[in-house]
């Protein structure tokens, strides 16, 4: 379908139990979006973060680096969604891992509700004072609060994810990637 520009894969494998099994799951998958046209494909934040180290294991950065090669052959975007339960929750991790891989098929699906979850402050400090912005292929169009007893999702503007200002510098920026509710 011509208007499909984005599907999302929840994967039921763990990545470090069974590797083979889920880059095989996920070329087919990207297979049949191309067939069906779909330009992105958002990963589901599969990786867990117990038990992981500070930074990205490098094991990750060359799967992932695999997984955008053959995306791109399909002529497919992957994209990554920040979330507090990826190892790529917060813009540092983000900005690690897509320096790491620096494939033009691997791009950052941008959730300022998810930035604000992990207490950082999406549009002040995230957006302007980072270097994701040149990754940023899809913006959530999603809000949220990180202070407990705060919802963690709220309609935007409602939030700590300061949506408005993010659609703001993007449309003044020529943004041509995907604004997503």
């Amino acid at each position: 379908s011509a208007g499909c520009r984005v599907a999302v894969w929840p994967c039921p494998l763990d990545w470090a139990q069974d590797t083979q099994a889920l880059e095989e799951c996920l070329r087919r998958v990207m297979a049949a979006a191309a067939l069906l046209g779909v330009g992105s494909y958002k990963l589901s934040p599969w990786i867990p973060t117990a038990g992981l180290p500070e930074t990205v294991p490098a094991e990750v950065g060359e799967k992932l680096g695999a997984l955008a090669t053959t995306a791109a052959t399909l002529g497919v975007t992957l994209l990554l969604e920040n979330h507090p339960a990826a190892h790529w929750c917060t813009a540092a991790r983000c900005r690690e891992i897509l320096s790491a891989v620096e494939h033009p098929a691997l791009r950052l699906a941008f959730n300022p509700a998810h930035f604000a979850q992990v207490g950082e402050k999406p549009f002040l400090s995230t957006w302007n004072r980072g270097t994701l912005k040149k990754y940023v292929s899809q913006l959530m169009i999603a809000d949220g609060c990180g202070r407990r007893g705060w919802p963690a999702y709220t309609p935007p503007a409602q939030g700590q994810g300061e949506v408005k200002e993010l659609m703001s510098i993007l449309r003044c920026r020529s943004f041509d990637g995907l604004f997503t509710l």
